[in-house]
């Protein structure tokens, strides 16, 4: 054969000749075969005459088939000299920019494994970096918000708005909202979706935070009583908390809901207007 893996021996010419008498030889045996057959049928019993005549006919249509290339090797499956040298040139130009562009300082270097790395903006960085990004507590966060949670080593987390959004009374003073009783970090996303499922009430706390844009990123959520404690303890690195309570997804009960004032939960009243402040997961 011309052709070893990664390496021709011989010329395109020859690799073309190669390659119809490669195809010529496999109709050629797969025809006999079927030929045989065929006859074999013809012999023992004349009622299978019109099987037999279907497979002659099918014979026919192998080699008009295989005729149909004479000539024109671009239509064999096989990748070509021409191909491989294409593609190979293609890398290499690919890793002669690249490469560019790292000793410009415009990219960082380039990992070990190159066909598995995703070129990835941090929202908390101006440059450029190979992988997935991973924050720190105070970084700038994905959607432009102030990152006061992290996980998974940086890969998860929480951000908060960097303001203050309207101010708002919790809703449904008088009705129990299923669901909405969650404390734990991680528990104001559905918190947040249980009342607004609960609580048909427009201008609620849960509303305002649900609504709230930020870089086009709109996933944002009311946090729950730990998660607004959370945020408290690192107030220096979101703008700070206002005087005076701020909402949590927490329900106490059908009457009230929990607040945060000064880093202290309190219990204050469902109907009464307090300050809102989105978060969102990352």
């Amino acid at each position: 054969m011309c052709y070893k893996p990664g390496h021709f021996i011989c010329s395109q010419h020859d690799l073309n000749i190669q390659l119809k008498l490669l195809l010529n030889k496999r109709i050629t045996d797969m025809a006999i075969k079927i030929r045989g057959i065929t006859m074999n049928i013809i012999q023992k019993a004349k009622q299978y005459t019109p099987i037999a005549i279907l497979l002659l006919f099918s014979i026919g249509m192998i080699f008009l088939f295989y005729n149909s290339f004479a000539g024109d090797t671009t239509n064999i499956p096989y990748a070509t000299k021409a191909q491989l040298a294409d593609e190979a040139t293609a890398r290499t130009a690919t890793d002669t920019a690249l490469q560019n562009l790292v000793n410009n300082n415009a990219l960082p270097p380039l990992p070990a494994e190159r066909f598995q790395a995703t070129l990835t903006l941090c929202g908390n960085s101006d440059t450029p970096q190979w992988g997935p990004c991973h924050y720190t507590v105070g970084d700038t966060g994905p959607a432009g918000g102030k990152v006061f949670y992290t996980t998974d080593g940086g890969l998860h987390g929480l951000e908060a708005a960097p303001v203050d959004q309207l101010d708002a009374f919790w809703g449904c003073d008088g009705v129990a909202i299923t669901g909405a009783d969650g404390t734990a970090v991680g528990a104001g996303v559905t918190d947040t979706a249980d009342i607004l499922v609960g609580c048909d009430q427009t201008n609620i706390a849960a509303k305002i935070a649900d609504d709230y844009t930020l870089n086009d990123y709109n996933d944002w959520f009311l946090p729950s009583i730990d998660e607004l404690q959370l945020l408290y303890q690192h107030e220096h690195i979101d703008g700070g908390f206002a005087f005076g309570p701020y909402w949590s997804s927490t329900e106490s009960d059908s009457t009230n809901a929990i607040t945060l004032d000064h880093g202290k939960p309190l219990i204050n009243e469902k109907g009464s207007t307090f300050r809102v402040r989105a978060i969102r997961a990352f």
